[in-house]
């Protein structure tokens, strides 16, 4: 899902140049856990056709971030995909200073990638629950 959302940003990107003077525009994409960040490195590795990249990629022009929250911190993008994808529990995603990390890194917009009912449900933490009400996820 977060490949195709990119795709979009990038036909957005080809109408919608910086100037250039400007910066390049960049995408961050974020996870809170390792093996999620390793699936989308792979993807990332192949719709970029860089196999050998770790966590900075390019596309068209554009600077592509993969990391995890924790990493990120301090750092920001044009655009970010945030992997909220979970299985069972909410994990440690309740962090408040993790989820400020998540919800802040964006300059102009953020997309958050998870299961919205999921997180409506779950009973650990009010500010997930609120943020998925809002349709934030």
């Amino acid at each position: 899902m977060i490949i195709e959302e990119i795709k979009k940003f990038l036909e957005f990107v080809k109408v919608n140049p910086k100037n250039q003077q400007d910066a390049p525009w960049s995408i961050g994409v974020l996870t809170y856990y390792k093996p999620q960040e390793r699936l989308l490195r792979e993807a990332l590795r192949k719709f970029c056709s860089q196999p050998n990249k770790m966590s900075r990629f390019s596309k068209d022009g554009v600077e592509i971030l993969n990391y995890t929250v924790d990493k990120f911190q301090g750092m920001e993008a044009d655009m970010i995909f945030l992997s909220m994808v979970r299985g069972k529990s909410i994990g440690f995603m309740d962090n408040i200073n993790r989820l400020n990390v998540a919800l802040t890194r964006a300059k102009y917009q953020r997309v958050i990638v998870g299961d919205q009912n999921f997180f409506k449900r779950q009973k650990g933490s009010d500010e997930l629950k609120k943020l998925a009400e809002n349709g934030g996820v």
